[in-house]
């Protein structure tokens, strides 16, 4: 016999059914908004990480950004496209952690790849060359991670009986770009830092494995063995991966990967038989010390020397660029009362050179962890000697730290007679000049004087470095090179490059400034004639 139910009791047991309903759906909108966090912030740390992956084949360099960023904005938007054309044919929670896995396998994929990039990428061209690694490394995975986005947004639309589509697609998009920036934070001052690239990619992968397997089982997908299997299937192969230690080369005493480079700090033996401990910023060698003979190891570093005439009574020095420090040690074993400050960007590299190069023996040495320029602006002391050697990669210093602004700040902190010098890798002649032309102009736009002294100078037309000395007078610069003192150095005052054989310094257009600088342009033709 049936109960009759009271209309207040009828209403009580809707008011009942739909309050659960509400629950339910609220914690599968709250499941749907975080799966698409955590995939968006798993493109963006593949993205920040993939720079430390190109970089060393194809330099920290405007180009290398920018084929990058373009190969993964195309991924996300044909993935946009590829998970809304799925799930228009197949509404279901299983493409979810489908795609998550799929994603997964592919980050771990690329991580196999890693390996054999650089060999492959040799000879590649340094502005077109990020475009095609980015395509073959990157593409593919962001492109699916990227898909699940728009399935998403099917699915937290059908919690509402599709009711707030508009509100479904803005908050799925919300989420997912919070977890995009979430990812570029964490890469940037978290990840990348401390860990091994290939840590950061199975990592990453793992991540979005747990999070398919719990998606399948909370949503429960039918049959969720497949992803079950795949995804641990991927994570064993992606922990064997990064279990493999990489081979390192012989006499290796350091190796870590930073924001920055990829350091490595190792002993090997020069032609005459001397040790040299060599510092490698990824493939670039940007110093060393000869342990046997306490001194700096490429030729452009014996040019510290000239401080001794340019400024002989020296008693405050900067560098911008520590590398391996070896300049610095000299000067201030030169000028043992002379305060020395030296401004480098990468915090690890000073560890390094306290480490590794003896650093912590020269207490007069000042070492700053910071980007130079804005090292000048915090700045108020004034400098007999300036030397500038920051590079970022392959041939290339940062931009900013060639323009008309900047040598005008590096003027404000030199004294009345203090002079600047920098090592330019360039050609000082032939058509591929024009870095060298743009430089020279720009730096005579605040030192009247300019010397230029070139290591290989009877090969004007090789990209070599070039010694650029700048002061306030060219007659005062005239008289140190002429000086008694001056015969002492007469093996690296021979290789100076004529005043006639200089740019002229009369076309504007050859200004490099912070608003309108071709440095990346001009270092990529460099690096084009010199393979």
């Amino acid at each position: 016999m049936n109960k009759k139910v009271s209309p207040k009791s009828a209403s009580r047991i809707k008011a009942a059914d739909a309050s659960t309903l509400t629950r339910s759906n609220t914690l599968e909108r709250i499941v749907l908004c975080l799966t698409c966090f955590f995939s968006g912030a798993a493109v963006l740390i593949m993205e920040m990480s993939g720079n430390r992956v190109l970089a060393p084949a194809f330099g920290n360099s405007l180009y290398t950004w920018t084929g990058l960023i373009g190969i993964v904005l195309v991924s996300i938007s044909l993935g946009d496209y590829f998970g809304g054309w799925l799930v228009d044919r197949w509404t279901s929670t299983m493409l979810v952690p489908a795609l998550l896995t799929g994603g997964a396998a592919l980050l771990i994929i690329t991580c196999w790849m890693l390996p054999s990039f650089s060999a492959m990428a040799k000879g590649w061209d340094v502005t077109t060359g990020p475009v095609y690694a980015s395509l073959m490394l990157f593409f593919l995975p962001a492109m699916v991670l990227s898909s699940v986005t728009p399935v998403c947004v099917r699915l937290f639309s059908r919690t509402t009986s599709d009711k707030d589509i508009g509100l479904s697609s803005g908050t799925i998009g919300m989420f997912s770009t919070l977890g995009s920036f979430a990812g570029t934070m964490l890469a940037g001052f978290v990840l990348i830092p401390m860990l091994d690239v290939r840590v950061i990619f199975v990592g990453v992968g793992a991540v979005l494995i747990v999070l398919a397997i719990g998606f399948a089982y909370f949503f429960r997908v039918k049959d969720p063995a497949p992803v079950v299997v795949a995804g641990v299937l991927f994570l064993m192969i992606g922990a064997l991966l990064v279990s493999v230690e990489e081979k390192g080369r012989d006499g290796l005493k350091y190796s870590h990967s930073t924001y920055y480079h990829k350091i490595q700090v190792y002993d090997t033996v020069g032609e005459n038989g001397d040790t040299l401990r060599m510092l490698q910023l990824d493939t670039t060698s940007e110093g060393g010390i000869n342990l046997t003979q306490n001194d700096v190891v490429f030729q452009y570093q014996k040019y510290w020397q000239l401080s001794k005439l340019f400024s002989p009574d020296l008693k405050k020095a900067l560098f911008f660029g520590g590398g391996a420090f070896g300049m610095p040690r000299k000067v201030s074993e030169a000028f043992p009362k002379a305060h020395i400050d030296v401004v480098e960007i990468d915090p690890e590299l000073i560890r390094v050179a306290d480490t590794w190069f003896g650093l912590k023996d020269y207490p007069a040495i000042m070492k700053h962890g910071m980007d130079a320029r804005v090292f000048l602006r915090r700045c108020n002391e004034k400098y007999d000697y300036i030397f500038g050697d920051a590079y970022n990669g392959i041939q290339h210093i940062p931009s900013h730290l060639l323009t008309k602004e900047f040598f005008a700040e590096v003027k404000e902190h030199l004294t009345e007679n203090g002079v600047f010098m920098m090592n330019l890798i360039s050609t000082p002649e032939g058509p591929k000049s024009e870095l060298f032309r743009c430089v020279i102009t720009t730096l005579r736009t605040s030192f009247p004087g300019v010397m230029v002294f070139a290591v290989s100078p009877s090969s004007p037309t090789t990209v070599q470095n070039l010694i650029l000395v700048a002061g306030n007078s060219q007659e005062a610069l005239e008289a140190a090179v002429a000086s008694p003192q001056a015969s002492r150095y007469i093996s690296l005052l021979e290789n100076r490059l004529p005043t006639a054989r200089l740019p002229d310094s009369s076309d504007p257009a050859q200004i490099l400034t912070d608003w309108k600088n071709r440095t990346d342009l001009l270092v990529a033709q460099q690096i084009r004639t010199t393979k």
